[in-house]
């Protein structure tokens, strides 16, 4: 594995006496390599219970440095250990920045809020000075002012930086208890780490990561505890330039991703990307039964690239993330599983594969996920389950062309969204095309089903966008199939409900075609050919004959592998069923079982009262009155046979 820092070393702190100055006291340089991330050396003082500053005007060779616009855009990193942090509330760890007139620490985090916890007691703290200085909040809260103002602060001018804070013990003696071991800062909205390595066949894991991370001292990556990874700096995995492979694999791992300094301050929106790229090489990512986890700023997740052959999730969970961006299907190597989506952005599903995944609410009120133009994708994402958390829409249809378009899902369930006459902003589907004319849309459920509807009307609900006119047309498809008919039945399906017309009639068929569902051996004869055997019945009146595999041991039929084709009957064979094959064997008969389908589809928004009524001349008449189901349902039926019919 390669781990690329694309961070500015702004300072190693391998000499006190390259421009450090503090408000504190025994400011010198370190040597004792339990103290230090960078070796050899760190710079150590002592702060004490009022509020002190280490800082530095100059890199790490000396030279004195200015940041200029690009550093008031730039996102900050220390690391420091210290033996007395103090509360977040009261500034207990700042990053400090000043101008040559005024010097200020934006409050990171503090005791309660310890930034990334690194090796050697080490902690990591970051501050994006871009949102520092639009947000600096109170004095001694979220800021502490070193000297000038912080109002006057130019953030385009930095030509100091370090750390700063509030002891939570007064210093004793002349023992410092401050060691700081690196200074870094990066653009916002780039990549502090690229991680590249690995294969398909040999992925790197987040175990590769943290030592090839605490092997140069970097301070991204960390684990804290058993199979916990903390990701603290935005990341890109893979290499866009590489013509070699990559590979990056999780499994049965919690990440989790701090936007902010696990707690304290977070950095500023979007400035906590991370990516999948590649080059020309082969480039794979795998996640399984991974829980990633945000806190603070809001990681977006791009994984749309097309250079990134295989994106594989798994039994995954993602909680509290900014958008997520999928990729086009590439069917068998790009999918997205049984994975939980927990108060999450809205989501870019594009084409992917994705089957049984849940989103749990959203913070995006026009909905969880993004449906654009044509979007061909969405008969790719089978038994998906939206669950509303009161406020939001499931999905924001938003195509940008002139249309029509027609959108077809399968098995999704939609929990605890208001029905059509409920409360807006918390429906189905949100209609927001660019043409402002909903009556261009279609939308086709297939099984799909809604539970704990809020309110009256569909629970195939829609909104309108403002400005949108028109009627989307939303038909819901669910079927009813009736199995284990007796060959030659007769079936009708009517309603109840209608009052009006004489002939109520939803669905009927007057032969009902059987075909093969079991069979046993009766008699297994002799003079069969040993080994696997195909066997055709006869008799009956068939347009296909059913075909059985068996397996012939001494002669001798002696077990039934498989039923190869069900076959197609209007009339049944008698049994024992003859039949023919399995070589020049005598006196060999099945016991066999058929049985016929019957299916009917009807719209999931007319569920009327219905008599289902099965006739067949030698059984009972079978008569079952029921509600049509919202979703699909299977109704196995039993037919006893009756002696009046037969004569």
């Amino acid at each position: 594995m390669a781990l690329t820092d694309n961070r500015t070393q702004l300072n190693d702190c391998q000499d006190d006496a390259q421009t450090f100055a503090t408000s504190g006291a025994q400011l010198n340089t370190n040597t004792l390599a339990g103290n230090t991330l960078i070796t050899p050396n760190s710079v150590q003082v002592q702060h004490s219970n009022t509020y002190d500053d280490t800082y530095t005007s100059g890199d790490s060779a000396g030279a004195t440095f200015n940041l200029g616009a690009a550093g008031a855009d730039s996102t900050f990193y220390i690391a420091v250990k210290d033996n007395g942090y103090d509360l977040t509330a009261v500034s207990g760890v700042s990053v400090v920045f000043g101008d040559g007139t005024d010097r200020i620490g934006y409050t990171a985090g503090g005791s309660d809020a310890l930034g990334l916890p690194y090796q050697k007691v080490f902690n990591i703290f970051k501050v994006d000075l871009n949102q520092a200085a639009a947000a600096p909040g109170t004095a001694d809260v979220d800021h502490h002012v070193f000297a000038g103002s912080e109002a006057n602060l130019d953030q385009t001018a930095i030509t100091i930086v370090g750390y700063g804070g509030l002891h939570n013990a007064k210093a004793q003696g002349n023992v410092p208890n401050v060691y700081i071991s690196g200074i870094y800062y990066i653009a916002n909205d780039s990549y502090a780490a690229t991680v590249t390595g690995g294969s398909a066949g040999t992925p790197q894991t987040m175990t590769d990561l943290v030592s090839q991370d605490e092997t140069v001292g970097a301070g991204m990556f960390s684990n804290p505890i058993g199979s916990a990874y903390y990701l603290f700096a935005p990341t890109e995995f893979g290499d866009v330039t590489a013509a070699t492979n990559s590979g990056f694999s999780g499994t049965d791992e919690q990440w989790f991703y701090l936007g902010n300094n696990g707690g304290g301050r977070s950095v500023g929106a979007t400035h906590f990307p991370f990516r999948l790229v590649g080059g020309t090489g082969t480039n794979v990512f795998y996640q399984t039964r991974v829980v990633n986890v945000n806190t603070g700023t809001r990681a977006q997740f791009d994984m749309s690239s097309t250079s990134v052959n295989e994106v594989k999730l798994d039994s995954t969970t993602w909680i509290d993330f900014g958008v997520i961006t999928f990729p086009a299907q590439s069917a068998g190597n790009k999918f997205c599983n049984a994975s939980v989506f927990v108060n999450c952005d809205q989501m870019i599903v594009s084409t992917l594969d994705m089957d049984s995944c849940t989103w749990n609410g959203t913070t995006d009120a026009n909905g969880a996920i993004l449906w654009d133009e044509n979007n061909t994708g969405t008969s790719n994402q089978t038994g998906s389950t939206f669950v509303s958390d009161g406020t939001g829409n499931a999905i924001n249809i938003a195509p940008t062309g002139a249309g029509p378009f027609t959108y077809s899902i399968s098995d999704y369930t939609f929990d605890g969204y208001a029905g059509q006459d409920g409360t807006a902003g918390n429906r189905v589907f949100y209609i927001d095309p660019a043409n402002n004319d909903a009556s261009t849309i279609t939308i086709n459920l297939t099984d799909c089903q809604v539970l704990n509807q809020i309110g009256t009307g569909s629970g195939f609900s829609y909104e309108l966008a403002a400005g949108v006119t028109g009627t989307p047309t939303i038909t819901a498809t669910v079927t009813l199939t009736l199995t284990g008919i007796e060959t030659d039945s007769e079936v009708n399906i009517t309603n109840l409900d209608d009052t009006i017309n004489f002939d109520k009639t939803l669905a009927s068929i007057e032969q009902v075609v059987g075909s093969l569902t079991g069979v046993t051996i009766q008699n297994g004869g002799s003079g069969y050919t040993n080994g696997t055997q195909t066997l055709t019945l006869t008799g009956g009146t068939f347009t296909t004959a059913a075909q059985v595999s068996v397996e012939v041991v001494g002669g001798v039929i002696d077990s039934i592998n498989s039923i190869t084709v069900p076959g197609s009957y209007t009339l049944n064979p008698t049994n024992p069923v003859s039949f023919t094959g399995g070589g020049a064997g005598t006196n060999g008969t099945l016991n066999c079982t058929f049985g016929g389908t019957f299916a009917y589809s009807y719209d999931a928004g007319n569920l009327v009262d219905v008599a289902i009524v099965i006739f067949h001349i030698d059984f009972v008449e079978v008569r079952i009155i029921q509600t049509l189901s919202a979703t699909s349902q299977t109704i196995p039926i039993q037919q006893r046979g009756d002696r009046v019919y037969n004569t």
